[in-house]
């Protein structure tokens, strides 16, 4: 799963494995 909130953006955190 991906690290998206709940509107599917990334926060600068949690960044996306895609």
């Amino acid at each position: 799963m991906y690290a998206t909130d709940s509107r599917g953006h990334s926060p600068a955190f949690l960044q996306p494995q895609n």
